[in-house]
């Protein structure tokens, strides 16, 4: 079964692309929590523009909020 993405409501999103030197000097500052405000998704992970960094960046991010280093 197939379907087109572009049929989906929620599936017109894209990835985020860095230049570069962008991902090494801004990325500690996107994934760094602000007091009890935390930041994930695939923008925060060094995986950027993959599914993987999204998962990676949703545990790190559990991690934080649960206190677990």
């Amino acid at each position: 079964y197939v379907e087109g993405g572009t049929s989906k409501f929620w599936g017109h999103g894209a990835y985020s692309q860095f230049a570069p030197g962008q991902m090494t000097s801004w990325l500690p500052l996107a994934a760094r929590p602000e007091a009890r405000l935390h930041f994930a998704g695939e923008h925060t992970s060094r995986l950027a523009g993959l599914m993987e960094g999204a998962l990676e960046s949703g545990q790190r991010t559990a991690q934080e909020v649960s206190g677990a280093s």
